[in-house]
């Protein structure tokens, strides 16, 4: 019998679970897993070497979307279900290159369509392309693993390994992006309900000339998005139903204020936070022999807090110099601050009080639209550090201990597996030290061993004889017209 995938005949006989056992090199001791003399050199171990594969996996993941990826489930799973193969989670290798051929004849029919040139110049995927950008994947991974076309190819493992999901919509797959169109819409969106459609003056109100009603309604969105609320402006809710739809304003508000502030830390700054972290490791430095755990912590406590005070501070500053020049620009009677009352607004402003104590002018409000958007989100995140800074010492106590370890006995024993070999192994060192430092618990372990405990069964070991103990589908001859029947377009 000769693959699918390749010229050359695979030997398609099944070897004994004896037979497996005795070609699969058992290993008892720690010492199976030393260094070699070029893997501690080359930073080249089995340890590193894995972690790098999985690194690999997950960047080079395909990107689908939701109906790419539901399409080759769907079509796999109903080639399963046809053929009567007693599990559906799983297809054979030659079901997989009929699949991956009808697809490519699709392909291959729409490629010179007006309508898939055009969605792609508007930034749309063709789906089918994409799909057949999976099935190719999956096409070299049987082949690297040299399969032959009775093997089974497990698609949902692989679906979740090698791909990874977007949005068909262009504009909405970049999460900074996303933000900027929710934001856009919910500004857009608050002159339209309260000016044209409620028409409630509490939100809308003009000027002393009667003009520019839409101003408030935006500066009334920034307040209510930052949680400022100066009472200003508010929906007049002695309307049954007006009270009603300024409940779900608030919501859809709190909502788009958490997607766009999220969006933002995890994109926009990214930068300055990778700039923070060479700035910190340069001060706390990390461990050098003899140094004390308590000079690190305290530098680490005036780093964070010192970059707060800065973050806070300074948008203080802005919003007090701003104010200062409306200040002078404005006659109106009770806005003639002092310095010290513009900080007074300033803080209450930052920190989202908001107590509404003071009468500001109303061109301030074209400012207000972006300070208060802006200040929230700084200082929310320096709020955020704050609340970090205790996990942040704690990590950085259990690396100071583990660092400081040196080869003893109490080391060996506290590391090494239940062998008692006197040695310690690279495997046994990575997850000794993974628990030691608090990356994975007891509640992290005990279900992957008990996922290990269920694939390995009697051996002790997951070796290659296993999937062969499985039921297999009795197949004499391909049944291409089976596959064939499969509508692929209604999936």
């Amino acid at each position: 019998m000769s693959s699918p995938f390749k010229d050359e005949p695979l030997d398609s006989s099944h070897t004994s679970v004896e037979e497996e056992q005795d070609r699969v090199p058992v290993r008892h001791s720690s010492s199976d897993h030393r260094l070699t003399d070029r893997q501690r050199i080359e930073n080249d171990s089995e340890v590193e070497e894995m972690a790098r594969k999985y690194e690999k996996r997950r960047a080079d993941r395909i990107l689908v979307t939701f109906d790419v990826r539901k399409r080759l489930l769907k079509t796999c799973k109903k080639i399963g279900k046809e053929k009567g193969y007693p599990f559906t989670n799983k297809i054979q290798l030659r079901d997989l290159e009929k699949f991956r051929n009808n697809v490519k004849a699709e392909v291959d029919q729409q490629k010179d369509s007006f309508w898939n040139k055009t969605k792609k110049r508007l930034g749309f995927r063709n789906s089918s392309e994409a799909l057949l950008k999976v099935l190719e994947r999956a096409y070299i991974f049987v082949n690297e693993i040299q399969l032959d076309e009775d093997d089974w190819f497990y698609y949902q493992d692989f679906n979740y390994f090698n791909t990874h999901l977007e949005s068909r919509w262009p504009w909405w797959r970049n999460d900074l992006l996303r933000a900027c169109w929710l934001l856009l819409l919910f500004y857009l969106s608050t002159p339209i309900l309260f000016c044209a459609i409620v028409h409630d003056e509490g939100v809308c109100q003009p000027n002393e000339n009667g003009d520019y009603g839409w101003v408030s309604a935006l500066y009334f969105a920034s307040t209510t998005m930052s949680t400022v609320g100066y009472g200003d402006l508010s929906v007049n809710a002695n309307v049954r139903w007006r009270g009603f739809i300024g409940i779900v304003y608030m919501i859809v508000s709190l909502v788009v204020a958490i997607m766009a502030f999220s969006a933002a830390a995890d994109n926009v700054f990214t930068p300055f936070g990778i700039y923070e972290e060479r700035f910190l490791t340069w001060v706390v430095g990390d461990y050098v022999k003899g140094t004390f755990l308590h000079e690190r912590i305290r530098w680490l406590k005036i780093v964070k807090l010192t970059e707060i005070a800065v973050e806070f501070f300074s948008l203080n500053l802005i919003g007090i110099f701003c104010v200062r020049l409306f200040i002078l620009r404005s006659d109106l009677e009770g806005f003639q601050w002092t310095w010290m009352e513009t900080f007074y607004w300033s803080v209450q402003t930052t920190t989202t009080i908001g107590y509404g104590d003071l009468n500001m002018s109303f061109e301030m409000r074209w400012f207000q639209i972006f300070y208060l958007i802006i200040s929230t989100y700084f200082v929310g995140n320096a709020l955020g550090k704050l609340g970090g800074l205790k996990e942040d010492l704690k990590d950085l106590r259990r690396q100071h201990a583990w660092q400081r370890r040196e080869v003893s006995k109490g080391m060996i024993e506290d590391m090494q597996a239940t062998e008692n070999d006197g040695k310690i192994d690279q495997f046994e060192f990575l997850v000794a030290s993974l628990l030691s430092l608090g990356k994975v618990t007891s509640d992290d372990v005990l279900p992957i061993m008990a996922k290990f405990r269920e694939l390995s069964g009697d051996h002790g070991f997951i070796m290659a004889c296993d999937f062969n103990d499985m039921d297999e589908p009795k197949v004499d001859s391909y049944d291409v017209e089976l596959v064939e029947r499969v509508d692929i377009h209604e999936l």
